[in-house]
């Protein structure tokens, strides 16, 4: 049975002090996935730390012990961007909270009766015409999306990048006429690891929530020393 234990931002610095001299363990540091692994010496898991997402990757464990700290992590700064079909919602993050945010919505507006109506545009159109404005709407949604993330970028300059996007709208985000700050490959990115629901402000909220707790898994009773940080 796998047991979990969610710690905030300020045991951090508790739970590397543990894991520099653990008893009989190997300690594996993935900066990709942005986790640590503890393993006993017959190479058997013993727990799977998840880092808080909004921790930049560190070419070792050593490094990332070494310069992380709260004044670190206080002045630490980030961008979310979720990115789903006809929704977008995107905001820097400083010490820990969301200072500015946007949303962006894809949607075209026609008359039905006289009266207008908004229909969005992940719905099929009849028509070449239909086609025609919802890929002119579609362009400009991911128009508006990287203008508002480049503005950031430049003024802000964010040391993360937490991201949630369909694989199927990831490429149309560098095909837009403005392009995004950022590469595919740039170190600073993080794709978020949870199913996003709306991309709106609350969710941005959740995710900003989610992405400052340090999460430890474990099978069986915590008996090891280091786990007892609480």
């Amino acid at each position: 049975m796998t047991n979990q234990y969610t710690i905030s931002l300020d045991h951090l610095s508790a739970l590397f002090n543990q894991l520099t001299n653990p008893p009989e363990v190997q300690i594996d540091y993935n900066p990709v996935k942005n986790k640590i692994l503890v393993n006993n010496v017959s190479d058997q898991l013993l727990a799977n730390v998840k880092l808080p997402w909004i921790l930049p990757s560190f070419p070792t464990l050593n490094n990332l012990m070494q310069n992380v700290s709260m004044d670190y992590i206080l002045n630490f700064k980030y961008m979310i961007i979720l990115i789903q079909a006809g929704y977008g919602a995107v905001c820097h993050c400083a010490n820990g909270k969301i200072i500015e945010h946007k949303l962006i919505r894809k949607y075209m507006v026609r008359k039905k009766q006289g009266k207008a109506q908004i229909t969005y545009l992940n719905k099929k159109g009849k028509s070449r015409a239909g086609s025609r404005i919802r890929l002119a709407q579609t362009v400009k949604f991911f128009e508006e999306i990287n203008e508002q993330v480049n503005m950031w970028i430049k003024n802000v300059n964010p040391d993360r990048l937490l991201i949630s996007c369909p694989p199927r709208l990831w490429g149309l985000l560098f095909q837009s006429k403005i392009k995004p700050e950022f590469s595919k490959k740039d170190p600073r990115i993080f794709k978020i690891p949870i199913d996003i629901k709306i991309a709106d402000r609350s969710e941005l909220s959740r995710v900003n929530s989610m992405a400052q707790k340090c999460i430890i898994e474990f099978e069986g009773d915590p008996n090891q020393e280091w786990l007892n940080l609480m």
